[in-house]
């Protein structure tokens, strides 16, 4: 059974537990974006601590002894206020830069506590810190400004602050290049359907 949970406050942390069940790091952050915008991966977050979701799911993963890495993913109910359980993705995920940029590296933890040298720190991760799937969120973008659910101002508005990106970085661009031609091919081949639709009706009249 499913249900779709109203509102658009969605929320997902980064974690791992080690043998005992124990969280040995956990970051959290908001999804403000995603692509496809309604039900899809975050192509926009913004680091934030929400003790509320954290809490409900080490709970269950504790319970169920969970050892490893962890993106627990959450909605926030608009009826009542309250955290929703979406999934627990049992992975890495395209978002893992992220809590490194913010002073926790979860995958070198992990690294660390697999080969018995971690030291257990303290760090409380940064908020406030976003991170960017250049190309996804583009493409979300464009779609929300076609149907009218985002202005141009409020496009920038999201993007201020520092950042962390997905593909783009000075000392290897080609992923960020190709990224982007991907992008061109699916945009001309929209163009190319939408054309092609239009000659259509133009030969049927």
């Amino acid at each position: 059974m499913q249900e779709v949970i109203p509102g658009e406050e969605i929320y997902m942390f980064y974690t791992y537990f080690n043998k005992e069940s124990e969280p040995l790091a956990v970051c959290g952050y908001d999804k403000l974006s995603q692509y496809p915008p309604d039900f899809g991966c975050g192509s926009l977050c913004k680091s934030m601590q929400r003790q509320t979701p954290i809490d409900l799911a080490i709970q269950v993963l504790k319970t169920i002894k969970y050892h490893g890495i962890a993106e627990p993913e959450f909605k926030r109910d608009l009826r009542n206020g309250e955290y929703k359980l979406l999934e627990i993705n049992a992975r890495t995920s395209t978002e893992n830069r992220l809590p490194a940029r913010c002073g926790v590296d979860i995958e070198y933890i992990a690294y660390l506590d697999t080969i018995g040298q971690y030291v257990e720190d303290s760090i409380s991760p940064k908020n406030g810190i976003l991170w960017i799937d250049e190309v996804g969120d583009l493409a979300s973008c464009i779609i929300q400004l076609k149907e009218g659910r985002l202005g141009i101002r409020e496009v920038f508005n999201s993007l201020r602050g520092k950042k962390e990106y997905a593909i783009f970085a000075w000392d290897d661009l080609m992923p960020f290049f190709i990224s982007l031609l991907s992008l061109g091919f699916v945009i001309l081949r929209y163009l190319a359907r939408h054309v092609l639709f239009y000659a259509k009706s133009i030969v049927r009249k």
